[in-house]
């Protein structure tokens, strides 16, 4: 007889009562390596015709065991219309043809047509005898066969052992994968629970350092952001010895963390104290560890930082500790982000709040209401480029007869200039008095800037005081000459000497110049900041001195609050939409009929 290689096919037809012990047996057969048991609900598909694929299986089985219990044979013998197809189609074909195997599952009574085949005893707790004897079966029935079975089991074994292999290499992929979810969650958690960039930069950290320490394995480490403006990784954060050089600085392609940020790839160094590493490391850190590992920080696909781990132990990391890392990165840049953005949409919070308190002082001491002046119109405009600015105007009643004019412009904008105009404001109002001249106010003003001072700012102004007689005495401290106008347009001219700026120079190396002019009936003085003058459009052109005197002529008889009104509207029509680089500050000073 030719031997062959393959599994015994054995079919079992039970009752459909009984499928609990008959899964177990199916299993236990199949389990052996060389059975190929056939069990319907493991074999039939939905919508196959049962009884045509029970007859395919009994004709291609080598063997069929045949499950009885009471539940599929009566007490007269008759039995289930199941195991009577099954029996039918064995009884037909020549004797010994289908091999069948009774076996018995309780006490039932054996049908007429079983009782001359010996019967297997089998339960679910007494069935260590009636398995064996059922396998016992089996092996003569492939002997008869000719079916090696010896190399299936080898085969078998071998099959074991690689389901084995695959099974430790699933179960050691499955622990990573449950150790990056484990960590990454800690670091999502993060999240949303506090603004402070530095405490949650160290508490990533720390979850990072913890997930790699182990009993046998001391873990300390750093993160590192770029910074763009040197190109430099700064230590944010550290945990270990030292703080892990905290502040530290280290260039692009210095070391192992500047050669992971300049290639954005990981690199993991086992032993440090290789010569190709070791005079490196210690030109960066000077510590004392032995294996390094860094991942880079990417965020749309830029480099954002490297976080970096060390060991005083050789080969103490492996590339396992690599893919978690570099796993759990995109978790770290949520948070370290997250807590950027929200630090910083807390800082721009109080700075608008602190502009918005700022505006509103720098309101509160900006005229509201114009001065009214016998014998004269007033008007004025004030626009900062920023929330709050550094022109400043204003008008000081002197006594019934005399009225002091202010207009000063702080080189700086923003909330620095609005201080520093403030600090000027108030000295003016200090000094300004009849007894004093506007040359002198000045340089009062000068003075007391110069001592305080501290920041190298400095402001040009104009200050003077008009006179119900039509005579304006003003002295000039850097500001721009006033543009004085006649009633039907014709331009005064005026001494073109401006002085310095306030706040530099002590008054000993500070020229203040003073001047004095008669204002006709219907003559305008305009007092403005360079803002004015320097307003730019898209084509990189200034308003200029022509196009201001141009505004003002042609709109002579107008009241001063409308001529700084148009004066605006042209400078608007100007820009025409072109970012406003510098405060306008604008006033205006009519003599009429009294």
């Amino acid at each position: 007889m030719k031997s062959v290689d393959r599994k015994l096919r054995v079919f079992l037809c039970h009752s459909s009562q009984d499928k609990p012990i008959v899964r177990e047996l199916y299993q236990r057969l199949n389990a052996e390596g060389w059975i190929d048991p056939w069990l319907d609900e493991e074999k039939l598909l939905p919508g196959q015709d049962w009884d045509m694929e029970i007859e395919k299986a009994v004709e291609v089985a080598d063997a069929v065991i045949v499950c009885l219990s009471n539940n599929s044979v009566t007490k007269s013998g008759y039995i289930q219309k199941e195991l009577r197809k099954v029996l039918d189609i064995a009884d037909e074909k020549p004797d010994g043809e289908v091999f069948v195997i009774p076996v018995r599952f309780d006490n039932c009574e054996l049908p007429p047509r079983l009782k001359r085949k010996h019967c297997a005893e089998y339960s679910l707790k007494n069935n260590a005898v009636g398995y064996s004897r059922i396998l016992q079966s089996l092996e003569n029935k492939v002997k008869s066969l000719g079916i090696r079975i010896d190399k299936l089991k080898l085969q078998e074994e071998s099959d074991e052992q690689t389901h084995k292999e695959l099974g430790d290499k699933l179960l050691v992929q499955i622990m990573l994968e449950n150790k990056q979810l484990e960590v990454a969650i800690q670091i999502i958690g993060l999240v949303g629970k506090t603004s402070n960039f530095n405490e949650v930069a160290k508490r990533v950290l720390e979850i990072v350092i913890a997930s790699l320490s182990t009993e046998d394995r001391q873990v300390f480490g750093t993160l590192q952001r770029l910074d763009s403006e040197t190109n430099e990784l700064v230590n944010i954060t550290g945990v270990g010895p030292h703080n892990r050089g905290e502040n530290t600085r280290v260039s692009l392609g210095e070391g192992v963390t500047g050669q992971v940020a300049q290639t954005g790839k990981a690199l993991l160094v086992p032993d440090l104290t290789d010569t190709d590493w070791k005079e490196v490391y210690t030109d960066v850190l000077a510590g004392d560890m032995r294996s390094e590992l860094a991942v880079p920080l990417m965020r749309d696909d830029r480099l954002w930082g490297v976080v970096n781990v060390e060991s005083p132990e050789r080969n103490a990391f492996k590339e396992s500790d690599q893919r978690l890392l570099e796993a759990i990165a995109v978790q770290m840049i949520i948070a370290l982000r997250n807590a950027e953005e929200r630090e910083l949409l807390i800082r721009r919070e109080e700075l608008e709040r602190e502009l918005q308190v700022a505006r509103e002082i720098q309101e509160s001491i900006t005229p509201s209401v114009l001065p009214v002046f016998n014998g004269f119109d007033i008007g004025a405009y004030t626009c900062p480029a920023r929330a709050v600015g550094g022109d400043l105007f204003d008008f000081i009643p002197l006594n019934q007869d005399t009225l002091g004019i202010l207009i000063g412009d702080v080189v700086d904008k923003g909330v620095p200039a609005s201080i520093f105009m403030a600090i000027t404001k108030g000295m003016v109002h200090a000094f300004a008095t009849p007894d004093l001249s506007p040359k002198e106010v000045l340089l009062a003003v000068n003075r007391s800037l110069y001592e305080v001072n501290t920041a190298d700012m400095f402001v040009t102004m104009i200050y003077g005081v008009l006179e119900r007689n039509g005579t304006f005495t003003y002295a000039q401290g850097g500001q721009g000459s006033p543009l004085v106008l006649d009633k039907i347009g014709n331009k005064m001219q005026l001494p073109t000497k401006t002085g310095r700026a306030l706040g530099l120079l002590p008054n000993s190396e500070t020229n203040i110049y003073e001047h004095t002019i008669t204002i006709p009936i219907g003559s305008i003085i305009l007092l403005y900041t360079d803002g004015v003058i320097e307003v730019t459009n898209s084509n990189n052109e200034e308003f200029g001195l022509g196009r201001l005197n141009a505004v003002v002529q042609q709109n002579i008889g107008v009241g001063s609050q409308v001529l700084c009104n148009k004066i605006v509207e042209s400078i608007e029509k100007f820009r025409s939409g072109y970012s406003q680089y510098d405060d306008i500050t604008l006033v205006a000073i009519k003599a009429k009929e009294v």
